[in-house]
């Protein structure tokens, strides 16, 4: 999931660059009213074809944290392991969560540092 979010993040720009180039060689002959309108409407596209994509990325990361809470309630070792089986790291665990349900009263447990987790770690109870 964390994969996905990145290719789409770093490909996108570089798509739009791309069309846009290849819209400027093609409308060279046209004029300047028509190159503007050809161009905004190229621009236009490239952008709305990664929009589902985006969509789908935040949906997905959404239903996680989700997922998560309900079945994971107050278990820190459990529920980041999950989450870095999605791909992302520890220090990106925060920003996850913020982005998809916030801070509250029920995501608190996965806003514990590491050294909660290594805690639980060392009682056998958490997975490495």
């Amino acid at each position: 999931l964390k994969t996905l979010r990145k290719e789409y993040a770093a490909t996108e720009p570089e798509q739009i660059a791309r069309i846009v180039r290849n819209a400027d060689k093609k409308v060279q002959t046209l004029q300047i009213g028509y190159l503007r309108s050809f161009l905004d409407k190229q621009r236009i596209a490239a952008t709305n074809r990664h929009d589902p994509l985006k969509s789908k990325i935040a949906w997905v990361e959404d239903d996680l944290i989700t997922i998560l809470i309900r079945y994971f309630p107050g278990r820190t070792v459990e529920a980041r392991q999950y989450i870095r089986m999605a791909g992302y790291e520890d220090r990106e665990i925060n920003d996850l969560v913020n982005r998809t349900a916030g801070r509250n009263a029920n995501t608190e447990f996965l806003y514990r540092g590491a050294a909660g987790n290594r805690a639980g770690q060392m009682d056998g109870m958490g997975v490495k």
